[in-house]
């Protein structure tokens, strides 16, 4: 009887427990980049919009420091985690990621969970239509100022 019980509430917790990440307007990306801007990141590697309207930024903010923070819906950073590194600077950079928003959004996104550049230097933006649907984008060039 307590198996059954235990597993009734883990069922029901899973059904009414917020995913990680939830859609963001397209516009949501103007004040993302702004906190990045205002924080110093110069290359970017992430952008991971949240259910609670916060988003996780992660970039460089000069040769050897990689940060990772995460920015509130109000623009205060609430957390933050900087790694040193020695494999340099390099991401997207504020241009990259506004054309690749600027295409995914040609192709019907209208919000978007996540923006990233794989280590191939193409650029993924994840997100939804107005239909709900996901709708993914990769950039057809890779950037070029990887390291």
């Amino acid at each position: 009887m307590m198996k059954k019980t235990i597993l009734s509430f883990a069922v029901a917790t899973a059904l009414i427990a917020p995913t990680a990440f939830a859609e963001a307007p397209i516009a949501s990306v103007d004040d993302a980049l702004k906190a990045g801007s205002d924080y110093g990141i110069q290359y970017y590697k992430e952008f991971e919009f949240d259910d609670d309207s916060s988003v996780e930024i992660e970039g460089w903010v000069d040769d050897e420091w990689f940060v990772e923070i995460n920015v509130s819906s109000n623009g205060d950073v609430t957390h933050e985690e900087r790694k040193r590194r020695v494999d340099g600077p390099w991401g997207m950079q504020e241009n990259d990621v506004r054309q690749a928003v600027e295409a995914a959004k040609s192709n019907g996104m209208t919000t978007i969970d996540e923006i990233s550049i794989e280590s191939d230097g193409y650029i993924e933006v994840e997100g939804e239509d107005d239909n709900g649907h996901d709708v993914d984008f990769r950039s057809d060039k890779p950037v070029s100022n990887k390291s």
